[in-house]
């Protein structure tokens, strides 16, 4: 009996790409343990508020679940069934859904702590492949169905595919790991700031406040890099209480900061100083500009 066509070809892309596939459900899952697991079993209340894990997490866990299942399940015989064709159309729009659920979440856990564009996909691609390279024992040492659809393509296209998926994903993951950090307020398009001038912190009452302040035309931004949320009680501009401009259509303090949120304060005087004064203390900070 002649070999199968999908027994003639090599199975290494078919590997490769099989780890990939495991590698892109796997990312997120990073993401939440990295983001979300130690603070939730300390019960600490730091990093996302709770409410964003109990929305999203049921949603991202099942398409996962149901993702793996159809890739690891052992191969089976194609057959011609009717019934078995409406259960493979259903499993298609599942996987389709499955898929879309997890690209939203990564598009959205990737935004934190305050990440660029390119950050965002400088994370999600080093966690892609670092996901993927764990995933590729799996493969190596278990025949799956993922694998036994992926060796049905051409060789050449099959490569193909997995060369520029993995140097793609390498090099803009180098990159970010090689770049210094930087914040979406910091470039739009260019590399010039759209902020005045970054605060210098000259003074602090305590190691626990993790704020960034940036200067702008009219206003100041106070924001929080830190994983735990910080109240800001009030905001002083250069010693002057006068300064402070309250606009009743802007919150106003006391206001609550979780991970990476942010509030812009108004001032009428040019700000060269900004005292922000918090649950956690107070820090001073100074603009050079």
């Amino acid at each position: 009996m002649s070999p199968q066509p999908s027994e003639s070809r090599s199975s290494l892309p078919a590997v490769g790409l099989a780890a990939c596939l495991l590698g892109a459900v796997l990312c997120p899952l990073i993401f939440v343990v990295l983001l979300g697991g130690v603070e939730m079993l300390r019960r600490r209340g730091g990093g996302l508020p709770p409410e964003f894990w109990s929305v999203t997490l049921p949603p991202l866990l099942i398409s996962s679940g149901y993702l793996l299942y159809r890739f690891l399940r052992k191969p089976k015989e194609p057959t011609a069934d009717g019934k078995r064709l409406i259960v493979k159309i259903a499993s298609g729009l599942m996987a389709i859904l499955s898929w879309l659920v997890i690209a939203a979440f990564v598009a959205i856990i990737s935004k934190y702590p305050l990440n660029t564009p390119f950050e965002q996909a400088g994370i999600s691609l080093t966690f892609f492949l670092l996901a993927s390279l764990l995933s590729l024992p799996i493969v190596l040492m278990r025949k799956t169905a993922l694998q036994q659809r992926l060796m049905q393509l051409p060789s050449g296209g099959a490569t193909a595919a997995l060369v520029l998926v993995v140097a793609i994903s390498a090099v803009i993951a180098v990159v970010y790991l090689m770049s210094p950090a930087r914040f979406i307020g910091d470039h739009k398009g260019s590399s010039t700031p759209s902020y005045l001038a970054l605060g210098s912190l000259i003074h602090s009452d305590s190691s626990n406040i993790t704020l960034r302040v940036e200067k702008y035309v009219d206003s100041v931004d106070v924001r929080n890099v830190g994983q735990d949320p910080i109240t800001v009680k009030s905001v002083l501009f250069n010693d002057k209480p006068d300064c402070y401009v309250s606009k009743p259509s802007l919150s106003y303090p006391p206001i609550k900061l979780q991970f990476a949120g942010g509030a812009a304060f108004f001032s009428q005087c040019d700000v060269t100083q900004v005292t922000v004064e918090t649950d956690q203390g107070s820090a001073t900070f100074k603009f050079d500009r």
